[in-house]
């Protein structure tokens, strides 16, 4: 078994064996990473390992083809998605999971689906692989601003790292003229009013 420290079902690391090397190395640190987090915030290492192995599952396919799978598996598909359907690898990656290899933990299927996007009132698994998936440093050129700020930030309030995320993201998307996630939108919301922070 190629993968680290977990039992992960036969169809998910025949799966993993599929994606290109670069998408294997890419999930491998964001575990990595992940594991870090959970040790910090005392979450279970199995779970959060099963998240972080299985979030890009599906990253390799064609948009056509995630819009295929999203649409034979009842997701719903926004206009932005429609537009951009590499935003549905999360959600027909989480739905693949479940179908193909029984998970059915909701924390892992929720952590898959929203860690691209983010969302609403997500779990402490959730907020640590949506993260981890930010913090590779290989992603340092797309995200500049990742560098130390944000893993400092992530060590001591996730809410407060995602928040920072976020607004980074939807400023670089809105000043280049670029469709922003809905998710994305509700859940800088959720945050700043669940932790009454300030919005000027």
């Amino acid at each position: 078994m190629i993968l680290p420290l977990l039992e992960i079902p036969q169809q998910i690391e025949a799966r993993f064996i599929e994606l290109p090397s670069g998408l294997q190395a890419h999930t491998l640190r964001v575990n990595e990473i992940a594991q870090v987090l959970a040790h910090l915030y005392g979450l279970d290492p199995k779970l959060v390992g099963l998240a972080a192995l299985t979030h890009d599952i599906a990253r390799a396919m064609r948009g056509k083809d995630l819009l295929r799978h999203a649409t034979r598996l009842g997701l719903p598909i926004n206009p932005v998605e429609a537009a951009m359907p590499l935003l549905l690898h999360g959600p027909v990656g989480s739905r693949l999971i479940a179908e193909e290899a029984g998970i059915e933990e909701p924390d892992v299927l929720e952590a898959v689906y929203w860690h691209t996007t983010f969302g609403v009132g997500l779990s402490p698994i959730s907020k640590v692989v949506f993260l981890a998936d930010k913090l590779d440093p290989a992603k340092a050129s797309r995200y500049p601003f990742v560098d130390g700020e944000l893993m400092g930030l992530a060590r001591k309030d996730m809410d407060r790292a995602i928040l920072l995320f976020i607004d980074q993201e939807l400023n670089k998307y809105i000043g280049n003229g670029g469709l922003v996630h809905p998710a994305s939108v509700d859940a800088r919301n959720h945050i700043l009013m669940a932790h009454k922070m300030s919005v000027s």
